[in-house]
């Protein structure tokens, strides 16, 4: 733009056609337009990350409430479980929403007490889905996991996820001590934590 206007004023200014302050003016003018339309880059792009968060949140808005509830009672749910850490997978299909593929179809597998597995697989075959599925964050809309005897489906979202564990591929500390994000319930004993520590 600045070339542009310093090449046609200068034309203009041989030709006898143009005042050198009418030359100068242009030439500020040019100058000016370079920094407007930085200005508006920089408002398009930060109009673009608002839109994002807007879209984020309408999507939120219209997210259906889980059923915290469940069907068992708090009475009905043993106040060790689950203490065995026997799993049982049924016919297992999993996705993130009504109107999208599923991310699993009838997964089945048993777990005893005590044993170790690992799942592997590559980028976008489920292995985070599957973990999720422990914690009810993704609709199982077929199939059933049982641990110890009970279907989570059955339990208490507060219950479930009070009662169960997870360590995400991604490090994530609250705000706090390592104490507090350890047992932020504050229920276990320091001797307790620092045993689960040493086994980990």
């Amino acid at each position: 733009v600045v070339l542009i206007a310093a090449v046609t004023s200068i034309t203009s200014a041989q030709s006898n056609k143009l005042s050198s302050g009418l030359v100068g003016l242009g030439l500020t003018y040019a100058l000016m337009v370079s920094n407007y339309l930085n200005w508006m880059v920089r408002n398009l792009a930060d109009m673009e990350l608002q839109l994002g968060a807007v879209k984020r949140l309408n999507a939120l808005i219209k997210t259906e409430a889980e059923n915290y509830e469940g069907l068992l009672s708090p009475a009905q749910i043993p106040q060790n479980w689950p203490d065995q850490g026997e799993i049982q997978i049924q016919n297992l299909s999993v996705r993130y929403d009504s109107t999208l593929k599923p991310v699993l179809k009838h997964v089945s597998a048993h777990i005893s007490p005590g044993q170790k597995i690992g799942i592997c697989g590559r980028t976008g075959s489920g292995k985070s889905s599957f973990s999720l599925a422990f914690f009810r964050m993704v609709d199982a809309f077929e199939g059933r996991i049982i641990i110890d005897g009970i279907d989570i489906a059955k339990l208490p979202l507060q219950t479930l996820r009070s009662r169960l564990s997870i360590i995400l591929q991604d490090p994530i500390l609250f705000s706090g001590t390592i104490r507090f994000n350890l047992d932020p319930e504050n229920k276990c004993t320091d001797s307790t934590l620092w045993e689960a520590l040493e086994i980990a």
